[in-house]
């Protein structure tokens, strides 16, 4: 009897790449809606609309893994989160830069899924989905190209030799903080600049909008906090005399009616904040200054506790929905 690949368990790293990429994609696809609402620009709708159309297939493919291996389809986020009535909180440019880094966040998590699969219709699957993303990647970065508002990397001279470092003394040498910075410095500080810059913005709507006061407070420590990121990586880039990227202050718009329930709030700020914590981890992989070092580890930490208390609003607020766990050993023997 010839074996199907296709009928074999899933295993606790595949059920967590689908259960937290059905999260996030019920997530954006709710956010969309509220988008098609208001945009006005017609290429970046038609953008917003294709995006929209895969969210939902993407859905689409997950709840029908879920049906098919009996899993319990999670909640994540529904149409009572959205409130399509609700005057547009965002502009239009806001919405092409939040689809373009939400397409590199959600094709990053389904490059590792794929990779991280070995169930052939789910490596299919997770494949099918980063080909998607990847699409969208390319049509929003030529549309943003094709209307000034893609904010290029920094540029350096091109290098003619290839150096070694020699120097040891890390006072002195490729360590310390006096070094011109690296290209892969320049890269990370300049994409994590962006990042806080978009959060920023994203965190301002939201603390506008927010109904209850605890959920009111968590947005506006993350925005003070996303403020101070921005600036804290600018600031080295500004001091390297290298180009730092815009912010999108003045893409928020003064409406105080949310379009978005506190819930779907929190839950994209905890993911975000996630992402973030993930970035600046690859951030202080890829730096060898010292102040830069310095600089990661305590961001990281900062962010950390952010985190924590991202999850103890989900928690007093019963919004909190809990990944699948592995059994309870110990108390299935003494039962």
């Amino acid at each position: 009897m010839k074996t199907t690949y296709d009928n074999i368990r899933l295993t606790a790293v595949e059920i967590a790449h689908l259960w937290n990429g059905y999260m996030a994609e019920t997530l954006v696809h709710h956010i969309f809606s509220h988008f098609l609402q208001h945009v006005d620009d017609k290429e970046i709708k038609s953008h917003v609309e294709h995006c929209h159309k895969v969210s939902k297939k993407i859905i689409t493919d997950f709840i029908a893994v879920f049906n098919k291996e009996k899993i319990s389809i999670p909640r994540g986020i529904k149409e009572e989160d959205i409130n399509l009535k609700a005057p547009r909180l965002f502009s239009d440019i806001f919405y092409i830069n939040y689809i373009k880094n939400m397409a590199k966040f959600a094709q990053m998590n389904y490059t590792m899924a794929y990779t991280e699969s070995s169930r052939l219709d789910i490596r299919k699957l997770f494949l099918e989905n980063d080909h998607m993303l990847e699409e969208i990647g390319q049509m929003v970065t030529k549309l943003m190209l094709s209307k000034g508002l893609y904010a290029r990397p920094p540029h350096i001279p091109s290098p003619k030799e290839v150096h070694f470092v020699k120097q040891k003394n890390p006072f002195t040498g490729f360590t310390s903080t006096d070094r011109p910075l690296s290209v892969l410095e320049i890269s990370r500080l300049f994409y994590n600049a962006q990042s806080n810059s978009l959060g920023k913005a994203l965190l301002m709507g939201f603390s506008q909008v927010a109904q209850s006061k605890d959920v009111r407070e968590n947005f506006l420590k993350g925005l003070k906090m996303s403020k101070k990121y921005y600036k804290k990586f600018s600031d080295v880039l500004v001091d390297g005399d290298i180009a730092i990227p815009p912010t999108f202050d003045g893409e928020v718009l003064d409406s105080t009616e949310s379009p978005f329930s506190d819930r779907l709030m929190m839950v994209h700020v905890t993911y975000l904040n996630s992402y973030g914590l993930g970035t600046y981890g690859l951030a202080l992989a890829q730096s060898q200054r010292i102040d830069l070092i310095t600089m990661y580890t305590r961001t990281m930490f900062e962010v950390g506790a952010y985190g924590n208390d991202c999850a103890t609003v989900l928690i007093n607020n019963g919004w909190l929905e809990e990944p699948p766990l592995s059994p309870n050993r110990k108390r299935l023997t003494l039962s």
